[in-house]
This record gives structure tokens, C-alpha cells and sequence, in this order.
């Protein structure tokens, strides 16, 4: 059992159990080995649970974390205290509208909103689009075009993806040989 005092003089200590203020912290790959290691009914024992990659502390009073056992020395501990902003600044200026596009993967498919920073696409034309949480892109049409300001919008605005680019089916290569061949004519 240990005490120690917080920076900003908080004294603390690991005596409660269970404790409010204490977490236990694992690694993913010793997670992966604790729920390996289940029994017939897939429990997992207190044993395979004690030994945390390191245990840390929050100050009930200033929210900063002392954190034992990293450098795999278990006596010792860092202390991270929490920061502050006066204010966190907003990704979008409220005041000023954007312009969004809603597109479809397929004709009559769901709608998918999305900024468009290229004001020469309009209404029919193909883009690329990034999708799914690995961002995959994949060309869709836009049947809508409009503008909002981000608070207008219902959806959260940080979580709007951005159109990559008009897709076109000419590359430079192949435009230069399909103009070739119409001057030919």
C-alpha cells in the first residue's frame, strides 16, 4: 500500500478497493493473451487479470494522472497534468456557409452528404468520394448541390467527409489520343 500527493497537493493513495480514481491499464497484446486464457465457462480469473501492463491514478481534484509501472520499473511514476484551453476553436466558422453535395452510389440509392470545396461540380456530375471508416474511395453521382451554415446542418459537421475530386473517365494520356483522333477525322 502506497500514499503519495499529488502537484497540485492532493494527497492520494491506492488503500480503497475497489477505487474510484485507480484504473488498470493493458496492453492489446496482453489483453489478447488474458482473453486466450478463459476457462471451460469462459471466465476469466483474477489472477490473469492482476498483473496490468501499469496502474494509474486520477486526481479527484485537478484530473491529472500519475501512471506506475511504465519504463517496467513498478516504483517509479510519471505524472501527467491535465491541460486546458481558454476555449477549443471550431473546425467550421459558424458564419460562413459551406457547400455540400449529396450523392449516390447508385441511381434511387441512399443520399450521402458531403463539403465539396470544388465549385465547378454541379448536379450530375461523377466524384470521388472517400467511405467506411478506412476512407475506401469510390465514385458516386451528385443529385443535389446546396449550401448551409454548419450550425443549419443536422448532422455533426466534424464528421462530414470532403469530395475528393470530379471523376472524370479521361486520364491526360487518354485525352490526348481521343483529341488526336477527332482532329484526324
Amino acid at each position: 500500500m502506497g500514499k503519495w500527493t499529488c502537484r497540485c497537493g492532493q494527497a492520494m493513495n491506492n488503500h480503497q478497493a475497489p477505487d474510484p480514481n485507480a484504473y488498470s491499464v493493458y496492453s492489446d497484446e496482453l489483453l489478447e493473451d488474458i482473453f486466450n486464457n478463459t476457462d471451460e465457462d469462459d471466465r476469466i480469473s483474477y489472477e490473469d487479470i492482476s498483473e496490468a501492463s501499469f496502474y494509474m491514478w486520477k486526481c479527484p481534484n485537478c484530473g491529472s494522472f500519475m501512471v506506475f509501472g511504465e519504463e517496467d520499473n513498478k516504483d517509479c511514476f510519471t505524472f501527467y497534468e491535465r491541460q486546458t484551453s481558454a476555449k477549443a476553436e471550431p473546425l467550421f466558422d459558424p458564419d460562413q456557409e459551406l457547400n455540400l453535395v449529396v450523392v449516390e452510389f447508385q441511381e434511387g440509392g441512399n443520399g450521402y452528404t458531403y463539403i465539396c470545396d470544388d465549385p465547378s461540380i454541379y448536379v450530375g456530375h461523377g466524384v470521388i468520394v472517400p467511405t467506411g471508416k478506412e476512407n475506401i474511395e469510390k465514385i458516386a453521382l451528385v443529385v443535389q448541390k446546396y449550401h448551409a451554415y454548419p450550425r443549419d446542418i443536422t448532422y455533426p459537421v466534424e464528421k462530414l467527409k470532403r469530395v475528393i475530386r470530379r471523376y472524370s473517365i479521361f486520364d491526360s494520356k487518354t485525352s490526348k489520343i481521343v483529341c488526336k483522333n477527332i482532329l484526324e477525322f
